[in-house]
């Protein structure tokens, strides 16, 4: 989906912070290059992105999200 299509999905999720998966890539590149991206929510309740991952690539795509509350972490143990 697009940028806009997912903020527009996002109207409907709970606000909380997000891990996003992006597909980008320039027109003249025939390669896309695959990145995971903290989307995070500010103290106004907006959302920005943690870091500059758009640097004017033409073809971008969200391929999936999930809430950074809802990440399992399997087989953890504190340090001994």
């Amino acid at each position: 989906m697009t940028i806009e299509e997912f903020f527009e999905l996002l109207k409907n999720k709970p606000i909380t912070d997000y891990i996003v998966r992006i597909r980008l890539k320039y027109d003249h590149e025939d390669q896309y290059r695959y990145t995971n991206e903290l989307l995070l929510v500010d103290s106004d309740m907006s959302y920005y992105w943690d870091s500059d991952w758009n640097e004017g690539e033409t073809d971008i795509a969200i391929l999936g999200y999930i809430a950074v509350d809802d990440v399992l972490i399997l087989d953890w143990r504190p340090p001994e």
